[in-house]
């Protein structure tokens, strides 16, 4: 049973190799375990345990990208839960319908699923957790202080690599001189100072999943330059 972050084909695969079968699990600190995975069910899903969470969805615009989103919201149903939610938004997207797969689960009565979850609005790569909004103060304020430019010539992009999710840091050619390994150590020396930013560093520095690279900034469908990019975003309809 894992957690973390979102369950990739890729990633299965991988553990697939080497003999283990992997099962995703949707846990919010705040909340508890939501759900849990099968071996029917496809991607990042899960069977929602309904008689401790009740989980809706509405439409909404993510941030930092121009496509919208089947936000959840989630309320507590177990009369010992330590904490009550009423709709409470936790910044995670899926699309919620009923199982057919005949699995324990089903059988147990956990019909409801959640389909190809993943975060829209927060850093989640590699268990950790950075909120977008600090990120983005750092893309759009310190850097350009620090090497010149302006807001639009870096942005941070999240996305899957072969075997583990890799952040780049983009830095627009336009931002003449910037030495793209300056620009990482004193991006990373910036992320210290926001919450869960230390243990983030330490991982992305272990797992060599962070770089900086002058690259034009990705441009969305509109051609607007949006500072954060994260994995997932835009792949839904």
């Amino acid at each position: 049973m894992i957690s973390g972050e979102a369950v990739t084909e890729g990633k299965r695969a991988l553990m697939e190799s080497v003999g283990v079968r992997a099962y995703p699990r949707y846990v919010v600190s705040e909340v508890g375990t939501i759900g849990a995975g099968c071996a029917h069910l496809e991607g990042n899903s899960v069977h929602v345990y309904t008689d401790s969470v009740a989980v809706i969805s509405y439409r909404r615009p993510a941030p930092f990208t121009d496509s919208t989103v089947n936000s959840l919201l989630l309320t507590s149903v177990n009369p010992l839960a330590s904490r009550v939610y009423l709709n409470v938004e936790m910044d995670d997207c899926g699309d919620i319908g009923i199982a057919d797969c005949g699995c324990l689960h089903s059988r147990l009565g956990y019909r409801t699923v959640i389909r190809d979850l993943y975060s829209f609005g927060k850093l989640s790569g590699h268990s950790t957790t950075l909120a977008g909004s600090d990120i983005v103060r750092i893309l759009e304020e310190r850097l350009p202080a620090r090497f010149g430019g302006a807001p639009g010539d870096y942005q941070m992009v999240e996305e899957q690599g072969e075997t583990q999710v890799e952040i780049k840091l983009r830095v627009s050619p336009g931002v003449k001189g910037a030495d793209p390994k300056v620009v990482e150590s004193y991006f990373l020396d910036c992320i210290r100072g926001v919450y869960g930013g230390t243990a983030s560093r330490r991982v992305w520095e272990h797992s060599g999943s962070i770089s900086a690279i002058i690259a034009e900034p990705h441009r969305t469908s509109t051609g607007k330059v949006l500072p954060l990019h994260l994995a997932g975003l835009g792949r839904k309809k």
